[in-house]
C-alpha cells in the first residue's frame, strides 16, 4: 500500500495516539490470559527456562499491550523493545513498539516502526489504523480509505468505535473516498448496516447520508438490508431520516408516498420493515389476502366487531401539505356509506376518521387530508366499520381493501 509522508498535525497525532491505545486495549483483552506468565518470569528469571519460547513471546506481547492500555508509555516502551528483540519478524511487534513511541511523544520514531510493521504484513489492526490516520493527516484520503477498508474487513467490530469511523464519515473528502471502497460491497458493509445498538442518532444520520450517496451512485442495498437501520431511526424519533433511507434503497417505495399500496408483498402476521403495512386481526376480526392479478392483492376483512376496528396501519413521513387518499373497497352495504374508514394523524391508535366520497365512475373512494407538521411521522390507518352486513355485531360481515394511493392534493 502507498504511504503518506511524515508531516503530522498535533490534532491528528493526538487522534492517532487515542486510536492506537484503543486498539492496544482490544489486543490486550485477547492476550490477557498469558500476561501473568510474563510478569512471573520478570520477578523470577529462573522461571523463564521452563517457559516455551512461543508462549513467552506471547506473554511479553500481552504485558506490553497491558501497559499501553493503561497509558503507561514508559513501561510499554520498555516491554515493546524487548518484544521486538525477542521476535523481530512478528508484524505485531513493531506495531506495538510504534504505538508505545507515539504515546511517549516520539512520532518520527513511531513512524519508522510502523513502516517496518507495514513491510512485515498488513494484518495488524494498529498498523492499519496508524496509516489510516497518516493518510488523513496528509490529505491522502484514498490512502486513508484503503486502510480503513482493510481494518474493517479484518475486524468489523471496529465499526462500533466512533474515533475510528468519525474522521472517515464526517470529512466530505474522506467520506467520498470511503464510499468508493463501499461501492465494492466489502464484507463489513453488512456490519455497517446492522451493528446499531450503540450508535446514537447523530451518527446514524451521518450514516444515512453515506448510504444516500451510495444510492445516488446507483447502488441499491434493497429493503431487507436497510430495515434494521430504518427501525432504529424510528425508535430514536427520526422517521424522516428513516423514510429517506427506505425510499433510497427500496425499489418499490422509491417514487411513492406510501409503500406497497397494491399489497403485492405484504405479510399479514409480520412486517419486514418499519414502513411496511402492519395488520391487526383481533378476536372479532379475520384477515386474508385475495389475488387481483396484475393489480396486486386485496385485503379481505371479516368482522363481527360492534365498533370500528383498525386492521391496517402504515407509518409515513410526509412533508406538510395537502394530500389525497384513494382506495377501492367493496361491501354488501350501499356504496354511499364507506364501510372502510381512513385516518391519517400522529397517533397509531387514534380514531379520528376522515370524511370520504365515492367516485362511481372510477369505483374508488377518496379523502383529502392536511398534514400540518405537528409530528415528523404520521400513521395511515384503515378500520372496518360495524354494520358492514345485516346483523353485524352478531354475525360476521366482509369488506375488502385494495389499490391504496396517496398523492399530493390539488
Amino acid at each position: 500500500m502507498r504511504r503518506a509522508g511524515r508531516s503530522t498535525s498535533p490534532r491528528r497525532l493526538s487522534l492517532a495516539v487515542r486510536i492506537g491505545a484503543l486498539l492496544a486495549g482490544a489486543c490486550y483483552v485477547a492476550g490477557a490470559l498469558v500476561v501473568g506468565l510474563d510478569a512471573a518470569t520478570v520477578r523470577h528469571p529462573d522461571y523463564a527456562a521452563g517457559v516455551p519460547q512461543a508462549l513467552a513471546i506471547k506473554a511479553l506481547q500481552g504485558s506490553a499491550l497491558t501497559r499501553l492500555t493503561f497509558n503507561d508509555a514508559a513501561g510499554g516502551l520498555d516491554l515493546a523493545g524487548r518484544y521486538v528483540a525477542r521476535d523481530p519478524i512478528d508484524p505485531v511487534a513493531p506495531a506495538v513498539l510504534g504505538q508505545a513511541l507515539l504515546m511517549a511523544g516520539r512520532p518520527d520514531a513511531a513512524d519508522d516502526a510502523f513502516r517496518v510493521a507495514g513491510r512485515l504484513g498488513w494484518r495488524v489492526a494498529m498498523t492499519q489504523a496508524y496509516w489510516m490516520q497518516r493518510g488523513l493527516a496528509a490529505g491522502d484520503y484514498v490512502l486513508a480509505a484503503q486502510h480503513a477498508d482493510a481494518l474493517f474487513r479484518q475486524q468489523p467490530a471496529f465499526l462500533d468505535n466512533r474515533q475510528l469511523l468519525d474522521p472517515m464519515e464526517r470529512d466530505p473528502q474522506a467520506r467520498a473516498a470511503l464510499i468508493e471502497r463501499m461501492m465494492l460491497r466489502p464484507d463489513w458493509l453488512d456490519a455497517y448496516l446492522h451493528r446499531l445498538g450503540n450508535v446514537d442518532l447523530d451518527a446514524l444520520q451521518v450514516r444515512v447520508d453515506v448510504l444516500g450517496a451510495l444510492s445516488a451512485r446507483g447502488m441499491s442495498l434493497e429493503c431487507a438490508s436497510t430495515a434494521d437501520m430504518a427501525a432504529r431511526l424510528v425508535e430514536l424519533h427520526d422517521p424522516v431520516s428513516a423514510s429517506a433511507l427506505w425510499h433510497q434503497h427500496c425499489p418499490d417505495a422509491a417514487h411513492q408516498l406510501l409503500d406497497d399500496g397494491a399489497f403485492r408483498h405484504v405479510n399479514l402476521t409480520k412486517p419486514s420493515g418499519v414502513f411496511d403495512w402492519q395488520f391487526d386481526a383481533g378476536s372479532d376480526v379475520d384477515l386474508s389476502l385475495q389475488g387481483l392479478g396484475e393489480r396486486g392483492q386485496q385485503v379481505v376483512v371479516t368482522t363481527q366487531a360492534a365498533y370500528s376496528q383498525i386492521f391496517a396501519r402504515q407509518l409515513l413521513a410526509l412533508a406538510p401539505g395537502i394530500y389525497e387518499l384513494r382506495w377501492r373497497s367493496e361491501a354488501p352495504a350501499p356504496v354511499s356509506v364507506p364501510m372502510v374508514t381512513v385516518g391519517l394523524d400522529c397517533d397509531p391508535d387514534g380514531k379520528s376518521w376522515l370524511p370520504a366520497s365515492y367516485d362511481a365512475a372510477r369505483k374508488i373512494w377518496t379523502a383529502s387530508v392536511t398534514v400540518d407538521g405537528r409530528c415528523p411521522g404520521q400513521w395511515l390507518k384503515f378500520a372496518a366499520r360495524p354494520g358492514i352486513a345485516p346483523g353485524a355485531g352478531t354475525n360476521p360481515g366482509t369488506v375488502t381493501l385494495a389499490q391504496v394511493e396517496l398523492v399530493p392534493g390539488r
